[in-house]
């Protein structure tokens, strides 16, 4: 891809001598790369556009994950909190006889 050949300076054209075929021939060239370094800045801000999204599904992924986990050990919670008191109304009633 001619956007990532591209050199991040060009050098000043010295214009003494330079007919006008020649202005205008550089003129193009400039034209040529600022057309390259649009497509540069272009693709840049797709890739950045692709990572911004891959970021926020991957932040969405992660809370949806957690959020489930989270319900999970709530579940458990509960549900061993009942093993327990039926246990324990188990014991009493054994102690009992």
């Amino acid at each position: 891809m001619i956007a990532s050949q591209l050199s991040d300076e060009v050098e000043p054209l010295d214009v003494t001598g330079l007919d006008r075929a020649d202005l205008i021939a550089h003129i193009h060239e400039l034209e040529r790369q600022r057309s390259a370094w649009e497509l540069r800045v272009r693709a840049c801000q797709e890739r950045e556009s692709l990572y911004l999204s891959f970021v926020n599904d991957m932040g969405t992924l992660l809370a949806a994950s957690f959020e489930k986990s989270h319900r999970a050990a709530r579940e458990i919670e509960s549900h061993a909190a009942q093993m327990m008191e039926t246990i324990q109304r188990v014991m009493r009633e054994v102690e009992k006889v």
